[in-house]
């Protein structure tokens, strides 16, 4: 039986200053997020209206109340749980770089705030947040640098990181890179890394290790602690100007891992949420998937007991690009918010708790056509960089060009994406 109306209890999820008077109300089941929204303004009469995402029992709202019930199956004799949040707007986008060449990869250093990429004609090219100034750039010694990542420790003005970049003929390279005295060395090298394309690297937040997955299916370990230690030698030891390869080491791998027997191409990407408790992956058919890394209770995932099995729960699904997910990077600072791209063109923003109701869309184009989107990663809570391979033709890398762009989210996303953090949702 369908019913007129029903009881919600209101929570605020963002600042004070929308506190509603009452958490009570008796509202029409028509009601949808956007008339909810606009009683909420009524209410607090405010002078210039303000959107709200609205949440009801845990996932976003899309649909009217009375649809939401039946679709969710929800008992409406007990009282809604409605939890509202600032929107989320059009991001602002900045045009950083044209690269002249495919752009396969990006990383980001929070020590140093320096945002770092690399391109198939071996260059690597190092960016200085938030204003996004070219800080430094050199070529590879591989001359076709497949990844790249940055790490940074001790004294933020020394201007002294790590740069290790992959090749597309499977090795490895670690440089000592001078920001302020504009120079790098190639300190270590791995010639036998992998035997193909080494497609991404990680090395952990201590710095202790570096991880390279490539397209031979095998991942390899890196000991990273010694060459950390030669990256932050003396700095006068090195010439300026002048690569001394006669004083490249070579890197000793600690393991090498090659049970993958065939190339996995369902899974083209993932992140791990701030708390560990959820892996988004994103795959080649355009969806994406919210993983589940809680046991019972909400208890971290001991994962000597799951690796006999090694199933996690599917918490949620869903097919939002019409080409395959490029790249997935879960916020700094929000648990709450995710950052999805497609080799379509597109970039989404999700909610986790409700992956399919985007909170925005952004579309790029170059020339009217869709920009193939190839890697993104945050550069702080509110600025997403992406980078693109642009085509001036419609036959894949034809005039290719490079591009490296920037999404500012303005003043009025920065405090929703805050909201978004702060909004206290029952667990999935």
């Amino acid at each position: 039986m369908e019913v007129d109306q029903v009881h919600a209890d209101f929570q605020n999820g963002t600042l004070k200053q929308y506190n509603l008077p009452d958490s009570t109300y008796l509202i029409p089941t028509t009601m949808d997020a956007k008339a909810i929204s606009k009683m909420i303004n009524g209410i607090l009469e405010l002078s210039e209206p303000i959107e709200f995402d609205i949440y009801l029992n845990g996932e976003r709202l899309v649909t009217s109340i009375s649809e939401c019930l039946e679709e969710r199956k929800i008992n409406s004799e007990n009282a809604l749980k409605i939890i509202y949040t600032l929107a989320l707007q059009e991001p602002k986008q900045q045009d950083v770089d044209n690269l002249n060449s495919w752009i396969p990869s990006i990383s980001y250093s929070a020590v140093d705030s320096i945002v770092g990429v690399c391109s198939y004609d071996g260059g690597a090219f190092l960016y200085k947040c938030p204003q996004m100034t070219k800080a430094f750039n050199f070529k590879t010694h591989g001359k076709s640098a497949s990844s790249i990542c940055l790490f940074a420790k001790g004294n933020i003005d020394s201007g002294v990181l790590q740069v290790v970049s992959g090749q597309v003929n499977g090795s490895l390279e670690c440089y000592k890179v001078n920001i302020k005295q504009q120079r790098e060395s190639l300190i270590y090298k791995d010639d036998s890394a992998h035997t193909d394309t080494i497609s991404t690297i990680a090395i952990d937040e201590e710095g202790a290790f570096i991880v390279t997955g490539g397209f031979d299916n095998a991942v390899v370990i890196y000991d990273n602690t010694e060459i950390l230690q030669d990256v932050y030698q003396n700095d006068d030891k090195i010439e300026s100007g002048k690569r001394r390869l006669e004083k490249v080491n070579k890197i000793k791998a600690l393991c090498k891992l090659t049970h993958h027997t065939k190339t996995v191409t369902a899974i083209t990407c993932f992140d791990v949420s701030n708390n560990i408790s959820n892996v988004c992956t994103g795959h080649d058919t355009g969806s994406v998937c919210i993983w589940d890394l809680r046991g019972p209770n909400d208890s971290a995932l001991e994962f000597k007991s799951a690796i006999k099995d090694c199933n996690l729960r599917n918490s949620a699904w869903t097919s939002i690009f019409n080409r395959m997910t490029s790249c997935i990077s879960w916020n700094p600072n929000r648990d709450h918010l995710v950052a999805c791209t497609s080799m379509g063109g597109s970039v989404i923003f999700l909610d986790p708790r409700s992956p399919r109701s985007p909170l925005s869309r952004v579309r790029l184009e170059y020339e009217n056509c869709p920009d193939r989107i190839t890697s993104c990663c945050w550069s702080s809570e509110i600025d997403l960089m992406i980078t693109t391979a642009s085509v001036a033709m419609a036959s894949f890398m034809d005039d290719s060009i490079g591009d490296v762009e920037e999404y500012e989210l303005n003043e009025a996303i920065r405090r929703s994406i805050e909201d978004l953090c702060v909004v206290s949702f029952p667990s999935i």
